[in-house]
């Protein structure tokens, strides 16, 4: 029971700061992660000056394969700020909703398998055993940690 409220105090918080005014906004956690950004919209996916804040720029995909790449430096809620190179060859940052933010994990055999946690802890509650290899969503970060969303048939599974 306890575990289970925790998780539910974490997502409560999560989703308090998602109501953040659209304003220079600091990340709440660090983090230095390279992911993807895969956004079927051929209009471009949208950069903003905070999280749910005014549209600054937009990132247009290398090729419907591969996504556009991004360096994760923190997180605000569902919000990641990410540093990019824009299309005048420019390193920019700016934030960008964590649903269009994407990682592979690494787990090419049955064999191979990593583990969602309750939070950035081994120590904590196992969620989850993911096998195999994945594509995942990043909503958030601490250090060298990813809170994420994987999809296994056809279920969320966040950790």
């Amino acid at each position: 029971m306890g575990g289970r409220f925790r998780r539910f105090a974490h997502l409560f918080l999560l989703s308090l700061a998602l109501g953040a005014p659209s304003q220079v906004v600091p990340a709440t956690d660090n983090c230095d992660l390279t992911a993807w950004v895969w956004d079927r919209d051929t209009t471009g996916t949208n950069i903003r000056d905070a999280p749910k804040g005014a549209i600054i720029d937009k990132i247009y995909p290398d090729t419907a394969e591969t996504g556009f790449r991004i360096r994760v430096l923190g997180s605000n809620g569902n919000w990641i700020r990410c540093e990019y190179t824009a299309i005048d060859n420019q390193t920019k940052r700016g934030w960008i909703h964590g649903g269009m933010v994407n990682l592979d994990t690494r787990n090419y055999g049955d064999q191979q398998a990593f583990h969602l946690y309750a939070s950035h802890d081994t120590k904590s509650k196992i969620l989850k055993k993911v096998v195999r290899e994945r594509n995942v969503q990043v909503y958030g970060c601490h250090k060298d940690w990813a809170y994420i969303k994987v999809m296994i048939e056809g279920k969320a599974y966040y950790g």
